[in-house]
């Protein structure tokens, strides 16, 4: 190996030199001397601490599923309202087929239509809107707040479908009507949400062969 490298690698008048570093660090090696894999502490990385996302779960615990959303029901007259801004806020006469490629008057249109509606364009949708008649379109949509679930409940079912949104649990102690016994007889009926621990009643089916043990 040591002849090896010194054919290959070096060249000159500094294989002498290299030639005898390799052979006293092979004699070093021999004799136990290892170099030291600690780093000097001053040398050493700082590790950039964690952050934290424990607000942001608490927020998201308390909203639930169904994202924060206002509450929008869009007048009669939108047209003629946004057209009307358009006018005032860049002193043109004519609407039709009106772009909105300059960013400043993009910003100042949609900024005024917000203070007409009181209800801006999310930043999700901001590139999607190229032209007047977009926003128009935005601003005719009705938002409704309430989640899918909670609206069945005010909706005109057919006979033949029940929507049951307080769900039932089992529980040996309070359904009696076949014993207390369910039809999962291993299945366990386990709340780990703190929320509903104190409106749902756990329950722990115990193994048939736990007796021989």
């Amino acid at each position: 190996m040591a002849a090896f490298i010194r054919h290959g690698l070096v060249k000159g008048g500094q294989e002498r030199n290299i030639y005898e570093n390799i052979l006293m660090i092979m004699s070093r090696n021999k004799s136990g001397y290892k170099p030291s894999s600690k780093m000097p502490y001053n040398r050493r990385k700082k590790q950039p601490q964690a952050i934290k996302l424990d607000s942001t779960g608490e927020s998201i615990a308390s909203k639930g599923f169904h994202r924060p959303q206002t509450h929008y029901n869009p007048p009669q007259d939108v047209a003629d309202r946004i057209n009307s801004v358009y006018k005032i806020v860049t002193g043109l006469t004519s609407v039709s087929d009106a772009r909105l490629n300059i960013p400043e008057v993009k910003f100042r249109f949609l900024n005024a239509c917000f203070q007409e509606f009181q209800y801006s364009v999310p930043n999700s949708l901001l590139s999607t809107m190229f032209t007047v008649d977009d926003v128009v379109e935005f601003y005719k949509t009705p938002v409704d707040k309430i989640a899918p679930l909670d609206a069945l409940n005010s909706m005109k079912l057919p006979e033949n479908l029940h929507i049951q949104t307080e769900y039932h649990r089992f529980h040996p102690e309070t359904d009696t009507m076949f014993g207390g016994i369910s039809a999962f007889p291993k299945s366990s009926t386990i709340v780990t949400g703190l929320k509903y621990k104190k409106k749902y009643k756990g329950y722990d089916a115990e193994s048939p062969w736990a007796k021989y043990f």
